[in-house]
């Protein structure tokens, strides 16, 4: 609810003063435990097991749940290298993909050390399956004698912009598969272990992954509501990221590698009490740094790190709005550089202040200071566009805030709106008071938000959100009094598109948007990963780089789980995160800490050598040999980032569980593997396999072509001095092909300038 920020008191009977002075204070812990005059708050604090033998059998049978993708692999093949012999049953949603190359081959290397595998397809949360599966493998191989418990599926976004569906299937593996297991195991022989796989976001949380870190959470509970009883060992391990498997790897995001030579961070500090984007912005009363905002950032962080003109021309391409930068009290946030040529790949990355946790990304794209301009050279006669529109009624976004969206006073600036077809004009003036904003914002995150959201129509576009920038040509900073003029394309059933021309109020343009996207908010609007449904990812295949950046190197976290195993633990244990290979040390615990602790024990492990042989864990899927099919190419790509093993390559990328999130993974995995540039809108534009690989009618040339475009701009001339008669003087320069190499190029029009020049606009794509 709006204004309302939810905390947890445990209370035993306690004295009326205690509680009133608890409930008055400054709400500084979010759980809280009141006992005997005594206010006990969580810390972690160290702990380092001790080996005191083994809980491994020799011939052991063991389950592992969630055993087909690529941590369960690691898992498994850690056990088959301990040189004990086990039997391992893999039980996986829908057994072994059929795209069985990697699997397989992980398999064969586990029976080669000695291990005996069995590979099932079970719903880990229907009991009856589980049972059946149980029989099957007490008829095999003998009862169970430990269950590792990695079933699971990453959460999905916002609860606000989720239903009670998606929640269900994103708790479902793992609060009903832990209580089917336990059903399951109730008449059979004892365990001697049952280990569950958690996250530390089940104690610090993780934005916009609720649902998944309260399911974690759940496996916390449930150990500790088990340990002790009857000499059952349960266990829930609270793992960080780790580096190349595992949810935990996939909701965090690559943000937390090693930054390659010539990156630039810009570090800063958000609050909402010191931040009125935050404060002003806010879903679902949380408050959330608007895409605008992140883009306002991002212009300041850039000329302060790179030493630039507070007046120069600033290019954004390629922008991406992400997982959503919500903010609880204090939040570090990073702006990350590197270079790309002639501009710099930017990404938006937060994490708790003072913490130690993964970085998480948020919003990503190009950056770029041209040299030589000096504004767009463009007027707009603003009362003749005006005229030629019909007024409308000015929406009171303030006044008319829903339980989702809670806006402050700032966006109470639009003065008046004109509409006719697929054009519409809006005045925006700033209220006086906040004048002072814009010597600090040069893209003032209120008027930005209301210049360019305002392209929805909300009686009967329904609810989208801001998605995408292709090109954002800032000119001059934002007045505080401006004009929006808004010409909106055709889109599909999921976006609105639109260009955008930003207008001071002399009638001289100050920014100009080419393709701003809006995506529908649905219920995978801010989903990060697919859906339950799908089944488990194959193993990954690209072998980590040992010593480098940050997350947990699956090798280290198989030793440590081995050390935990042949030691005695309490019911649950959380690990450090990993940078280099090393833990990160908590930080100093004052002397009093001990009285303070939470009385669960909330404790910390780091992994140490151990002298048990592991296998290095599997690798991620590489470029397919030369020869090979565009479209071959990219089918690997899709199932890589969707997470299936098979799909018709007719099939829509959303439909088949894609989202906004995994379109950007998807971009980018093509950027890597085939070293070109691909805008994050061609997934939209081409939503199949079939139609990205082929060669369209709206493409100028086919896929294996790197394409430059320099398009004619009024007033511009072609090669040699030559006006350019053609309205639209285009011309292209193919100059590499990912199966062949280099080619020839192909021209299009009159040649251009060697250079484009100031009246040139310059974009570089692939497909356009």
């Amino acid at each position: 609810m709006p204004g309302v920020a939810c905390r947890l008191l445990d209370i035993a009977p306690v004295g009326e003063e205690d509680l009133v002075d608890e409930l008055g204070a400054e709400p500084d812990e979010v759980v809280v435990a009141l006992r005997a005059g005594r206010r006990w708050v969580p810390r972690e604090l160290p702990w380092q097991p001790r080996p005191d033998g083994t809980s491994l059998r020799r011939g052991g049978v063991y389950l592992i749940t969630g055993g087909l993708g690529g941590l369960g692999v690691a898992v498994a093949k850690g056990l088959a290298g301990t040189g004990l012999r086990p039997r391992l049953v893999l039980a996986g949603r829908s057994g072994l993909p059929s795209d069985e190359d990697g699997t397989a081959a992980a398999i064969a290397e586990m029976e080669a050390l000695g291990a005996q595998v069995r590979v099932h397809a079970c719903d880990i949360a229907d009991a009856r399956a589980l049972a059946r599966m149980l029989d099957i493998t007490t008829a095999h191989f003998g009862p169970v004698n430990g269950v590792l418990h990695l079933a699971g599926v990453p959460g999905g976004g916002m609860l606000a912009v989720r239903d009670r569906a998606d929640v269900q299937r994103v708790c479902r593996p793992k609060v009903q598969g832990v209580l089917a297991l336990a059903e399951a195991f109730a008449g059979r022989a004892p365990l001697d272990f049952l280990v569950s796989f958690s996250s530390r976001s089940a104690l610090a949380g993780m934005v916009g992954n609720g649902d998944y870190a309260a399911a974690n959470a759940f496996l916390d509970a449930y150990a500790a509501s088990r340990w002790g009883r009857g000499g059952e060992r349960v266990l829930s391990i609270g793992w960080p990221a780790w580096r190349t498997v595992g949810m935990a790897k996939a909701l965090v995001g690559p943000s937390g590698d090693e930054p390659p030579a010539g990156t630039r961070d810009h570090l800063t500090t958000l609050a909402p009490d010191r931040c009125w984007a935050l404060d002003e912005h806010r879903v679902d009363g949380r408050p959330v740094l608007p895409g605008t905002g992140q883009l306002d950032l991002v212009i300041r962080a850039f000329r302060e790190v790179f030493d630039l003109r507070p007046d120069g021309t600033v290019v954004f391409e390629d922008v991406t709005l992400g997982q959503p930068l919500a903010v609880r009290r204090e939040q570090e946030v990073r702006v990350r550089f590197v270079e790309d040529g002639d501009r710099r790949r930017f990404t938006v990355a937060s994490r708790a202040a003072g913490s130690d946790e993964p970085w998480q990304d948020h919003t990503s794209g190009f950056v770029s200071a041209p040299a030589g301009a000096a504004g767009s050279g463009r007027t707009v006669a603003v009362d003749e566009v005006r005229a030629a529109l019909d007024q409308q009624e000015i929406p009171n976004v303030v006044m008319s805030s829903t339980r989702m969206f809670n806006l402050g006073p700032r966006w109470d600036s639009m003065t008046g709106v004109w509409a006719a077809g697929s054009a519409k004009l809006v005045s925006l003036s700033l209220p006086e008071p906040f004048r002072p904003d814009l010597a600090v914002h040069p893209l003032h995150p209120a008027l930005l938000d209301l210049a360019t959201s305002i392209m929805r129509d909300p009686d009967q576009d329904g609810l989208h959100l801001p998605f995408m920038y292709r090109r954002f040509t800032v000119h001059a900073p934002l007045p505080g009094v401006m004009h929006s003029r808004i010409h909106r394309r055709e889109g599909t059933d999921r976006t609105i598109v639109g260009d955008i021309d930003l207008i001071g109020p002399d009638g001289t343009v100050i920014g100009e948007i080419e393709g701003f996207t809006m995506r529908r908010a649905d219920r995978h609007s801010f989903a990060t990963r697919t859906p339950a449904t799908a089944p488990e990812a194959p193993p990954a295949r690209v072998a980590p780089v040992p010593g480098t950046g940050r997350g947990l190197a699956p090798e280290q976290g198989v030793r440590l789980l081995l050390d935990l195993l042949s030691a005695r633990t309490p019911a649950h244990v959380l690990v450090r995160p990993f940078e280099n290979d090393t833990p990160v040390p908590l930080a100093r615990v004052d002397a009093g800490a001990a009285e303070v602790a939470s009385p669960a024990q909330v404790l910390a492990a780091a992994a140490k050598p151990s002298a048990a042989p592991v296998v290095p864990a599997p690798v991620a899927a590489v470029p397919a040999p030369d020869g090979e099919s565009v479209e071959n190419r990219l089918r690997e790509l899709w199932a890589e980032v969707l997470g299936v093993a098979s799909f018709d390559a007719g099939g829509d990328f959303f439909d088949l569980g894609g989202d906004s999130m995994s379109a950007v993974q998807l971009m980018g995995r093509i950027r890597d593997v085939f070293k070109i540039e691909f805008g994050i809108g061609a997934v939209f534009d081409h939503p199949t396999v079939d139609a990205l690989a082929r060669p369209g009618a709206r493409r100028p040339c086919s896929l294996k072509w790197t394409v430059i475009w320099c398009r004619w701009t009024a007033g511009g001339h072609c090669g040699g001095g030559t006006p350019c008669a053609a309205p639209a003087c285009r011309w292209s320069s193919s100059t590499r092909s990912p199966s062949t190499g280099p080619t020839t190029s192909r021209r299009r029009g009159r040649r251009p300038p060697r250079r484009c020049g100031p009246r040139w606009r310059t974009t570089r794509s692939w497909p356009r």
